[in-house]
């Protein structure tokens, strides 16, 4: 009988609604608790918005409005999210629609 380790990694499940406005869901699960790293970028590549959090085990959410780090509004368009812990990235595309 063999034992087989069982491998457990981020695993990104989209984003809902998309298209969206005025946000969008981004849906990610965590093999264990800890530090996730969100980017937003535009289609030009500049980022738009990023923070860092403490997330759970399990299935986890993160809700975007449409808006920068600094607050302000973005314009409709392609947008392109990273989610990161610690060295595997994931990255989905959404559509802001106004």
């Amino acid at each position: 009988m063999s034992c087989h380790k069982l491998q457990l990694s981020l695993k990104l499940q989209g984003n809902y609604p998309n298209p969206f406005n005025p946000s969008t869901n981004l849906v990610f699960d965590l093999p264990e608790s800890g530090k996730v790293g969100i980017e937003i970028y535009d289609a030009l590549a500049n980022r738009v918005f990023d923070i860092e959090e403490i997330y759970q085990t399990g299935r986890n959410e993160f809700i975007w409005s449409g808006i920068t780090t600094s607050g302000k509004q973005v314009p409709s368009g392609v947008y392109i999210y990273r989610i990161t812990s610690g060295e595997k990235v994931l990255s989905g595309k959404m559509v802001l629609l106004k």
